[in-house]
């Protein structure tokens, strides 16, 4: 079999909306307008390609190429892998033999944190507002709901997709607090009971109650919750160790053993010698924040264009991106000055089983999203010969930059096989 590329269609619709947005942000920024609905616009691009996938009859239970935990930004791209094919609609279902039964369900209106981690999820039935009318009226036991009902008599599965919004600032150039959608998928659950019941406005509305199905793995989401609800950090081992040189802390927990991490010395720059001439290449002459792409020196190394969008996202993978130097003209705030605002993501360096110290987000890491700097001290050969532990020596141009637990940043703690997906900027 062959699992189509769920993925791929992914990817090609996010760099369809970076340049979309790319585009409507330059152009609200000239007029002071508001951003339209560019997810739609990617959406309809890829339609047109016919690139979207699971596009035949909606299927029951997994879909091909997408896995528990797989998140989304938009909720047209739920409809683009095939997991959820309405726009706005909560329920999806199908009609199989002539009995109409839910596909999947999205459970959205909240926040990550009210999501509950137990394997039981209680699920509102639709309808009940209807368009023009003022008052709202009792949910009736047909379409969505109707398909929820039979999945129980069917014992049939049921995709469970939450979403949720969280507050977002400071990753931006404009530093507003924006507010991000997320969707995860959640994995199988079956529909076991239903009810309806009143509501405060006095209309009567179903519940559905839905249970995960059993050897699914967590959700990454259901971890970082218990984490965030304990008044003690269970395993806490440094709180910070960066000793506060980032803006954001980063903590050290271990809940596997007793162990603590290695004693070593933070640092937030290459550490060059003595020998090395470190020699700074010409900045731009921009004024303001390299609007011009046309004109900015920076933005022409970058094939004649500012790899980021607004939020600090890179718009298209490129093997290097240039960002604007300490000796350009722009100011501090442009948006071609993205890792050197430090890092904006919650990170935690935790242990693990067999692979020793790794490092985790506290959050989702939306594509193209600066992570954290990778920095060691530059050797020669005959130096790092001379070291004792050689474990994260790399080899740059015949010189080395050696990263060893006396000299560290975070990003060395990721497993070398992961980082691949990662870009160089310099």
């Amino acid at each position: 079999m062959i699992v189509p590329r769920s993925g791929e269609s992914s990817d090609c619709f996010n760099w369809f909306v970076e340049k979309l947005l790319k585009g409507e942000e330059a152009k609200s920024t000239k007029e002071s307008g508001k951003i339209g609905r560019i997810d739609l616009e990617a959406a309809a691009v890829l339609k047109r390609c016919n690139e979207y996938v699971n596009s035949g009859e909606a299927v029951l239970g997994n879909v091909p190429g997408v896995e528990v935990g797989d998140e989304f930004y938009y909720r047209v791209e739920l409809s683009i892998v095939g997991l959820h094919c309405p726009y706005q609609g909560g329920i999806d279902s199908v009609v199989k033999n002539g009995l109409r039964l839910a596909t999947s369900i999205v459970a959205s209106g909240g926040y990550p944190d009210d999501i509950d981690s137990s394997d039981v999820l209680i699920y509102s039935g639709a309808g009940g507002k209807p368009a023009g009318k003022k008052e709202a009226e009792d949910q009736k036991l047909e379409r969505g709901n109707l398909a929820l009902k039979n999945s129980i008599d069917m014992q049939t599965p049921v995709r469970v997709i939450h979403g949720f919004k969280e507050h977002k600032g400071g990753d931006s150039s404009d530093g507003r607090i924006k507010m991000v959608s997320t969707f995860t998928y959640a994995g199988l659950y079956l529909v076991e009971k239903y009810w309806s019941e009143k509501v405060p406005h006095g209309v009567s509305v179903f519940k559905f109650q839905l249970r995960r199905m059993p050897g699914l793995p967590e959700l990454a989401l259901n971890v970082v919750n218990k984490t965030k609800r304990l008044k003690v950090r269970k395993g806490l081992c440094v709180r910070d160790i960066s000793q506060g040189k980032e803006k954001i802390p980063t903590c050290a927990v271990n809940t596997i053993d007793d162990e603590r991490p290695p004693p070593f010395q933070y640092i937030t720059k290459i550490i060059y010698p003595p020998w090395y001439a470190n020699t700074r290449p010409m900045g731009c002459d921009c004024s303001g924040g390299c609007s011009d792409s046309a004109k900015c020196a920076c933005a022409m190394k970058n094939g004649g264009e500012i790899p980021f969008n607004f939020n600090g996202a890179i718009v298209q993978a490129k093997p290097l991106i240039y960002e604007c130097r300490p000796n350009c003209k722009c100011l501090p705030p442009c948006h071609n000055r993205v890792s050197q605002h430090g890092i904006k993501i919650q990170l935690e360096i935790f242990k693990t089983l067999s692979r020793g110290w790794g490092v985790r987000s506290l959050s989702s890491i939306p594509s193209g999203s600066f992570i954290c700097e990778s920095v060691g001290e530059l050797l020669q050969d005959k130096e790092a010969e001379q070291r004792s532990n050689d474990d994260y020596l790399f080899d740059i141009r015949g010189l080395l930059l050696s990263q060893p637990y006396n000299f560290s940043s975070k990003n060395n703690k990721l497993d070398n096989k992961k980082t691949q997906i990662l870009l160089k900027v310099i």
